[in-house]
């Protein structure tokens, strides 16, 4: 069938054979035949005839019937499905995952219906991204260069499905995917084109969500709106004249590398699953999320009312949770009473009834009053870590997330133990 939409879109079906298609291509592989399976399973037409036998091969997500579905949760679609869009989508800021992600199939919803999101493979031999199987049947992708080659002596492309962030024996291998293939469920009575026109909308809010998940739960920084600043070069363009005489400036070079927590396949998994269900973080983590991106920008006075605003949301929690493990007449008046309480108040309160395993600063509540009132203070990157760090632990106290927390550095004499 001919490819639609070219570079991004290709779509076939699942039901009947003709001449050409891929199976034909990959019947003569030899070694392994789990790619052609999984190809089978996930979309291309159904095995060939001769073919239909049982098997107890394992394929991700169920056990193929050979009549081209995937038996058994989650990742499956309906029989009655006539097509499938494969949609192979750009992300707009590169997930950092770990080797045990790569080459998978999980499932997620987007536009209302279910789709399986397809991570690109590894290139056996060096930390090379490839396309996902389930394109190899509708599109030749060309060799790619291995990062290690020297650019000026290697003509080939480097790959466009992501790159390495880490690759070493002595520590945690990490990619940076940047494209996913998505394979979206077409009813047989919607036209082509009304649902890539939907894809086309609803694909980045989908990552929107993912997002929000991920930078969330594992630290990573993925804001494309405003991205962060990986490598600077000081006194690259810089010129300097001692009596008319041209001198030579140093140049220094700093590269920031903290990506943050790879995810691992669990984690992956999980992501999809919160987006599938329509889930998204509570907004005292969305608040530490931003407070740490302002920080990492150097954007103290961001990083101190955003970390502020969750310190507060925190404790207000952290009384909330006191009150629901005891409740009470009185204590129902007081929280209702607190929604109205400042930083100030709040942070006295859990102090006295000594809620907390550690003692919040009053430092930091005259901090954030005299960034945001009259007085406008420009705090410094001492204190906005300060701040950020009492956030981070109220609210992992409070409300920690199912995911791997992220790790901050010890507090500043403003959080200490009791």
């Amino acid at each position: 069938m001919p490819h639609s939409y070219k570079l991004f879109l290709q779509w076939h079906t699942r039901r009947g054979a003709s001449r050409g298609h891929p199976w034909r291509r990959q019947r003569g592989a030899t070694g392994d035949a789990q790619p052609w399976h999984q190809a089978c399973c996930l979309g291309t037409p159904p095995c060939p005839p001769r073919l239909r036998k049982p098997t107890k091969q394992q394929v991700p997500g169920g056990r193929c019937d050979h009549r081209g579905v995937l038996r058994g949760p989650p990742d499956s679609f309906s029989e009655s499905s006539g097509r499938l869009l494969l949609v192979q989508y750009p992300l707009p800021s590169a997930l950092g995952v770990q080797l045990d992600v790569l080459g998978t199939a999980t499932t997620t919803q987007v536009m209302g219906r279910r789709a399986v999101v397809h991570v690109p493979r590894l290139q056996l031999g060096g930390p090379v991204l490839r396309q996902p199987a389930v394109l190899d049947a509708v599109t030749t992708e060309p060799e790619y260069t291995d990062y290690s080659y020297d650019p000026d002596e290697d003509d080939r492309p480097e790959s466009p499905w992501g790159y390495p962030t880490s690759w070493g024996v002595r520590e945690t291998t990490a990619l940076g995917v940047t494209q996913v293939v998505l394979a979206v469920e077409q009813l047989p009575d919607e036209r082509t084109d009304d649902v890539v026109s939907s894809a086309l909308g609803a694909l980045p809010a989908w990552f929107s969500v993912l997002k929000d998940w991920c930078e969330a739960t594992t630290g990573q920084d993925l804001d494309y709106v405003a991205p962060r600043q990986r490598v600077t070069l000081e006194g690259g363009r810089w010129a300097c004249w001692a009596d008319g005489e041209a001198l030579r400036v140093p140049t220094r070079v700093t590269a920031d590398l903290a990506y943050g927590e790879p995810l691992s396949a669990t984690q992956w998994r999980r992501l999809l699953e919160l987006v599938h269900n329509g889930e998204r973080p509570g907004v005292e983590h969305l608040l530490l999320r931003d407070s740490r991106a302002a920080h990492a920008r150097h954007d103290y006075r961001r990083a101190v009312i955003d970390g502020g605003t969750a310190l507060e949301v925190g404790l207000h929690a952290v009384l909330l949770r006191a009150h629901n493990a005891s409740p009470s007449p009185v204590g129902e008046e007081l929280i209702r009473q607190s929604r109205r309480w400042t930083l100030g108040t709040l942070r006295n309160v859990v102090d006295r009834l000594r809620l907390l395993p550690v003692v919040v600063g009053e430092d930091l509540v005259h901090l954030r009053n005299a960034v945001i009132h009259k007085s406008a203070k420009t705090p410094d990157e001492g204190e906005s870590e300060a701040m950020l760090v009492a956030a981070t632990t109220v609210v992992g106290f409070v409300s920690p997330l199912s995911l791997a927390a992220v790790r901050t550095a010890a507090p500043r004499n403003s959080v200490e133990p009791e």
